[in-house]
């Protein structure tokens, strides 16, 4: 029986295609909010090429970089219009467009706050669409609230392996020293539309290419990435080493 492959990543907001690749080779998925908040960082930006988009944040000068779970959101009603205005006008020409802008204003328009909910939100909705059923789990939801309660989490797996990008082996070698550690394949034999590169927002692909789009998400052209069904109606912090050959693409994120 195959090693179990877990992989984790902090919540981002809008992510882009390697952030669901990674989701995509693994078996069980941690969204390690409790880890801590970064500035100008996915988190809170989105990077489409010509645009970048930013979640205004409360800061406190005591506690820079406090748990992703407790950073609260300012104006809220200001930017989420001004992001949704900013989307509307640079992608509602796109053909499937109109299938997901609508749920996208329902989360973006919710009451709340707390930074950690939002993204989680836009991530668990995209993740219902690309990859449905499966295994993710939340850390705050789950009684990981630091590294060493992950440490006992993972305790219940006989066999596991980490599933990681390359500059991540030191972090992972440091706080899991015994841990076995697989690195991600690169996706350079990767299929896109022209317009599209996957170091941009996932969103971009659906609005591209809709509810039949099959993207391919290893090199092996028998293992397919599916978006699938219509939607229900109701980068980088520690590393600038560039190890993907896909033009464009961001050097791997960081746990």
């Amino acid at each position: 029986m195959s090693a179990l492959k877990i992989a984790a990543q902090r919540p981002h907001y809008l992510p882009d295609f390697f952030y669901f690749y990674k989701i995509f080779y693994s078996d069980k998925f941690l969204i390690s909010d409790f880890l801590g908040f970064r500035k100008q960082s996915p988190i809170v930006r989105a990077d489409f090429g010509d645009i970048l988009l930013t979640i205004p944040v409360q800061h406190q000068k005591s506690n820079p970089h406090p748990p992703i779970t407790k950073v609260k959101m300012l104006d809220q009603k200001f930017w989420r219009n001004k992001h949704l205005k900013t989307l509307t006008s640079r992608f509602s020409s796109l053909p499937f467009f109109e299938h997901y802008y609508q749920e996208l204003v329902n989360i973006f328009l919710q009451d709340g706050k707390v930074l950690n909910q939002f993204l989680l939100d836009i991530i668990l909705w995209q993740l219902h669409l690309v990859l449905p059923g499966k295994d993710v789990q939340i850390c705050s939801r789950t009684g990981i609230m630091n590294l060493q309660d992950l440490r006992i989490w993972l305790g219940q797996f006989a066999d596991f392996q980490w599933i990681t990008y390359p500059n991540e082996t030191f972090y992972y070698r440091n706080h899991f020293p015994k841990a076995k550690l697989v690195e991600l394949p690169k996706v350079g034999s990767q299929t896109f539309p022209p317009s599209y590169r996957p170091s941009m927002p996932l969103l971009v692909l659906f609005f591209l290419l809709g509810p039949e789009t099959e993207s391919r998400s290893s090199p092996n052209a028998s293992r397919r990435f599916p978006v699938r069904g219509r939607p229900p109606s109701d980068s980088p912090a520690h590393s600038e080493m560039e190890i993907f050959v896909v033009p464009g693409a961001p050097a791997p994120y960081s746990f």
